[in-house]
């Protein structure tokens, strides 16, 4: 690979990254914040689903340019780095899958009847 193709794949990966991080804030923000005012039952399911993917994608930024470094320091083969990293990342969408579908299943439902005398927040 030339030092032109490295470069482009380096930024494309940077420009990926950036994108991604950028839409899991916003995301996290939207359920603070909107969601939190009008469905106070669905909005920490959903919080909680953004931030484990955010939680999830800066982990795997963060592996995947360490990680010829750490294979190396751990004096391990790269596959089985990539292997355990992939698996990790698994469980990461297997948590925000499932926070993220039990969060639209309560955003579905109607939302729950205030309580009598309870005076609803500003």
């Amino acid at each position: 690979m030339s030092d032109n193709e490295s470069w482009m794949m380096t930024l494309a990966g940077g420009v990926y990254s950036a994108v991604t991080f950028l839409a899991l804030l916003g995301l996290v923000i939207v359920c603070a914040v909107v969601v939190r005012a009008h469905r106070p039952d669905a909005w920490l399911l959903l919080l909680s689903a953004a931030l484990v993917e955010l939680g999830g994608s800066v982990l795997s930024t963060i592996l995947r340019v360490a990680g010829p470094a750490l294979t190396t320091a751990l004096d391990t083969h790269p596959y089985r780095f990539y292997a355990a990293t992939t698996l990790l990342g698994a469980c990461v969408q297997v948590v925000f899958w499932t926070l993220l579908v039990i969060g639209i299943i309560r955003l579905a439902r109607p939302p729950p009847a205030p309580l009598r005398g309870a005076v609803r927040p500003l």
